[in-house]
């Protein structure tokens, strides 16, 4: 998954380009809803972090197939469609989707350099 710091610059980006209309309190409940998912014990409790990434594998422990760690946007979505507006929700659909793209795309890179 990507890094604290990484989804810190990555909400930085995004509410510089869609959310600069944001008051200083939403601005900050973005950026805490950015880095909400990753907080707290769930990063050593695969239990608890299929549910704050919204994953639906039963396995999280097949180190090789990166597929079984992306969250699933669409689950996020049907649960918070009508709360998108929150800053926070926005912010946790943010981290989301750039976890999204670090399974899909990042490692696999890193992947392939190293073999």
């Amino acid at each position: 998954m990507a890094s604290v710091m990484h989804h810190i610059a990555i909400g930085q980006l995004y509410y510089e380009k869609y959310l600069s209309d944001y008051t200083e309190d939403e601005k900050n409940r973005f950026l805490l809803g950015v880095i909400a998912p990753d907080c707290g014990k769930q990063r050593d409790n695969e239990e608890k972090r299929k549910k704050t990434h919204f994953i639906k594998s039963e396995l999280l422990n097949d180190k090789l197939d990166l597929s079984i760690y992306v969250p699933d946007i669409d689950g996020f979505l049907n649960k918070y469609q009508e709360k998108l507006d929150d800053p926070y929700v926005m912010g946790y659909l943010v981290h989301l989707i750039t976890d999204k793209f670090w399974f899909e795309v990042v490692m696999p890179i890193f992947i392939r350099k190293s073999l």
